[in-house]
């Protein structure tokens, strides 16, 4: 993600070799689920996804370190992020 640490937005790149189910979820230092901000169908290619640091409800989260888990079929992969305010 771009920028990190970041304040107001963050920007996420997928990058896809072949059509795919992405989910892209957010978790806390402690492992709890507070934002699902992808979770569809894409096409192959790059894909920019904005995460302004806000939780599923829309409310602001707490500056501090989250985690975001990038999900396809038979993938995995965490990048670490730190929302400063």
């Amino acid at each position: 993600n771009a920028p990190n640490p970041f304040g107001a937005e963050t920007m996420i790149r997928v990058d896809l070799p072949q059509p795919r189910h992405v989910e892209l979820t957010i978790y806390d230092i402690q492992g709890r689920s507070v934002a699902t901000i992808l979770d569809e169908e894409m096409i192959a290619g790059t894909h920019e996804v904005a995460w302004d640091g806000r939780g599923g409800g829309g409310e602001p989260l707490a500056s501090g370190i989250y985690f975001c888990i990038l999900r396809t079929e038979g993938y995995r992969q965490a990048i670490r992020m730190m929302l400063a305010h």
